[in-house]
């Protein structure tokens, strides 16, 4: 049996899905993943291109670990081609119940 953490976090991982594909998204999530990204999501743009974001999806205790996660994020240069997707970083903040999302 998974342990909690895995589990709080496929939640999360499942919430931001959701979210994404109510938007529009075709979304793809990655199981078990400890790579870069949680979750695959492909939109359509009106220029008839795709929106290709790259999600990673994080779960913490309070919001100045979030901050620190963002600053994090921001520091690493994910974007190795920027023209071809966004990346994102949704955040779930568990004493605040806050959800944030940060776009590189």
């Amino acid at each position: 049996m998974p342990n909690f953490h895995y589990q709080a976090g496929r939640r999360q991982e499942y919430v931001v899905k959701r979210k994404y594909e109510r938007a529009g998204y075709w979304c793809v999530r990655a199981a078990g993943s400890k790579g870069s990204w949680d979750i695959v999501a492909l939109g359509d743009t009106a220029e008839n291109r795709y929106d290709v974001r790259l999600i990673q999806v994080k779960r913490v205790k309070d919001t100045a670990a979030a901050k620190r996660m963002i600053t994090e994020f921001k520091r690493t240069k994910f974007s190795l081609h920027p023209h071809l997707y966004q990346y994102v970083l949704e955040i779930y903040v568990t004493t605040t119940r806050e959800h944030l999302t940060v776009e590189l």
